[in-house]
């Protein structure tokens, strides 16, 4: 299995395979500055993939952060958003949203937001954009969210002062509602997975080639 690879040769190439992602209902897209190869979380970029660094020890260094966040950001946040502090997941969303590495990655039901956000910060290299039926993986993923921790209220967490290791395989969706403007402007969604796993490499292994695509 693996992405099914389209390299327009144009700018009406390019619409034309943006316009069609648009007609398909239920996909998400994501765009990326360079040609990476690769849909790596901010927060395994940050901790880097060192073989001497555990799944366990990153995730030492995740819950910290997550507790410092949650402990100094109600001061700054807005009265809506405070409220979402009180579970793992949308905590993570937060931490996102204001740029704190967390294994989150985000995605967009827009083609168009994916590719504005392909050349926003590099106008000088090749980028790539990446799609997914996000409708399809969500079925196939549908309890992996719910029997997780992530799903769970942030007071479970600290209560257990850890991440339970997840199966390497582990990967879920998610859609928030109504978190802040942005998020709702950006038509956002998330996929969420075990540390030090690339989101690509997970979504080939959980759809068939006709459903993701990756342009360059």
């Amino acid at each position: 299995m693996s992405w099914t690879l389209s390299t327009p040769e144009s700018v009406d190439d390019l619409c034309d395979a943006l316009m069609k992602l648009s007609e398909t209902s239920g996909y998400a897209c994501r765009g990326q500055g360079k040609t990476w190869g690769r849909l790596t979380p901010s927060l395994d970029r940050v901790l880097g993939r060192s073989s001497a660094q555990t799944e366990k020890q990153c995730a030492d260094m995740e819950f910290a952060s997550i507790s410092v966040f949650s402990e100094q950001a109600a001061t700054y946040l807005t009265w809506a958003e405070s409220g979402h502090l009180n579970w793992v997941l949308n905590t993570l969303l937060l931490m996102q949203h204001f740029g704190a590495p967390t294994r989150l990655l985000d995605w967009t039901r827009s083609p168009w937001v994916a590719a504005y956000f392909c050349v926003l910060s590099n106008t000088d290299e090749e980028g790539e954009i990446w799609a997914f039926d996000a409708q399809e993986l969500e079925r196939r993923t549908a309890n992996q969210l719910t029997a997780n921790i992530f799903s769970a209220p942030l007071g479970k967490l600290f209560s257990q002062r850890r991440f339970d290791p997840t199966p390497e395989d582990w990967l879920a969706i998610y859609k928030p509602l109504g978190m802040n403007s942005r998020m709702i402007a950006q038509q956002s969604v998330f996929t969420v997975a075990g540390l030090q796993q690339d989101h690509d490499l997970l979504i080939d292994r959980t759809l068939d080639d006709s459903q993701k695509t990756r342009i360059i």
